[in-house]
């Protein structure tokens, strides 16, 4: 027979066991072993809107909507990178990217935009049943704040609670940690703060001409941080426009992924993918028409008469 005492601290494990599990989560397996997809439904995100604790707003950011869609709940890893492209691209990448934490469970890391749209097409050609994408950036905030409106998903503290989240400069030892070992934000994601930088879309991306060469390079956004980032450039307010042809040690990715044909969403008479037809875009690129982001901090700026595709 239980004291009552003993049946006090019973119920206070058990609260605190449930309040670590993310409500209304469920994960669904993708085509590779190991590879799971959440659910997220449809909502409003504020692009740039940060609260402090008390949920004064800091920055009012820019607000738009977005459509349901499913996100795996970690990053690529390298034994799924290699059941799908194989041994030799695996460690061409690793090499070349100087990558010295080698394993199944840890990140994809090393690999340029480039690399990561073969990596989706790939899946695209093992799986007709969904459309695979890298995510378009306001998607994967979307699934960063996970309901939030604070610098990260936890809310505003750094020191005490963000190596229970994330795993980033301090806590990192400058090292590669596997998929999963730090706690998931309340959608059943993880990794999205630290661990490697991942890949998003933005459009067909951001030209610039580099100054010394004159070539055109061609500009995706980093969001995230990384194990050897510092806690502030782990924010949600903070991305990386980055070369999409150079492989960085540091930066990998996170595929999502909608049923294949959901894009039938009406704007009047007519459909998103009526009109992204009608506008002749590159079909391998996440479509998103908004005006350009500025280089070196995240400037959304929203209209009515936006079009996605995703």
């Amino acid at each position: 027979m239980r004291t009552t005492e003993q049946m006090f601290s019973i119920s206070i494990l058990l609260t605190v066991s449930l309040l670590l599990i993310p409500a209304q989560v469920m994960a669904v397996p993708g085509p590779l072993p190991g590879m799971e997809y959440v659910e997220l439904p449809g909502g409003i995100c504020s692009f740039g809107r940060i609260e402090d604790r008390f949920g004064n707003v800091l920055s009012e950011g820019d607000s738009t909507h977005v459509n349901s869609f499913q996100i795996m709940t970690t990053e690529v890893t390298q034994g799924q990178w290699e059941l799908l492209m194989g041994n030799e691209s695996l460690n061409d990448i690793l090499a070349d990217a100087g990558v010295s934490q080698i394993g199944p469970e840890y990140p994809m890391c090393g690999v340029s935009f480039i690399d990561c749209l073969d990596f989706v097409d790939s899946l695209n050609a093992l799986d007709s049943l969904y459309d695979y994408r890298i995510p378009p950036d306001k998607y994967w905030e979307y699934a960063f704040r996970a309901g939030t409106g604070t610098p990260y998903f936890w809310g505003v503290d750094t020191l005490e609670t963000m190596s229970l989240y994330c795993w980033y400069s301090l806590n990192s030892g400058d090292s590669l940690a596997r998929t999963g070992t730090r706690a998931p934000n309340t959608w059943g994601l993880y990794d999205m703060c630290g661990s490697v930088f991942e890949w998003c879309t933005y459009g067909t991306g951001i030209e610039v001409e580099d100054s010394v060469s004159g070539r055109i390079i061609r500009y995706q956004p980093l969001r995230g941080g990384s194990y050897l980032s510092t806690a502030d450039n782990c924010r949600i307010d903070k991305w990386v426009p980055a070369d999409s042809s150079s492989r960085y040690m540091n930066c990998g990715l996170r595929v999502a992924r909608r049923l294949t044909g959901d894009d039938t969403e009406a704007t009047g008479d007519v459909t998103f993918g009526q009109i992204v037809e009608s506008l002749q875009q590159e079909d391998r690129f996440a479509v998103f028409v908004e005006p350009v982001l500025a280089v070196g901090g995240i400037q959304h700026t929203f209209h009515e008469d936006d079009i996605e595709q995703f």
